[in-house]
């Protein structure tokens, strides 16, 4: 069905524009110096608008990754101040018992 639609339309062109349609080069891969110009300008407004979104990111990440650490840290911290003064207690303890054996 679209074979007719063509075929009416190629039929309806004149001599000159069937040459005209002809001519053209599709061969020619060159592109426009405006349309590198508009791309490298849309790229150039994308990396601006994602740039700040990374950044912040990267910030977050390195900041919980950092802070985990100091948790951890922390934790140990506790850990290591109850057994001390555990120790602490036990050696306070042993004192006062040696004190009343004499």
């Amino acid at each position: 069905m679209s074979s007719n639609a063509e075929t009416q339309q190629t039929a309806s062109l004149n001599p000159q524009e069937k040459e005209a349609v002809l001519e053209v080069d599709f061969s020619s891969k060159e592109i426009p110096f405006k349309v590198v110009c508009m791309l490298m300008i849309a790229m150039f407004a994308i990396f601006l608008l994602f740039m700040p979104k990374i950044y912040i990111r990267n910030n977050i990440y390195y900041t919980s990754r950092n802070l985990i650490q100091l948790q951890a840290q922390l934790d140990s911290l506790n850990e290591e101040n109850k057994h001390i003064k555990k120790q602490l207690e036990d050696i306070k303890f042993k004192n006062l018992t040696h004190e009343l054996d004499f």
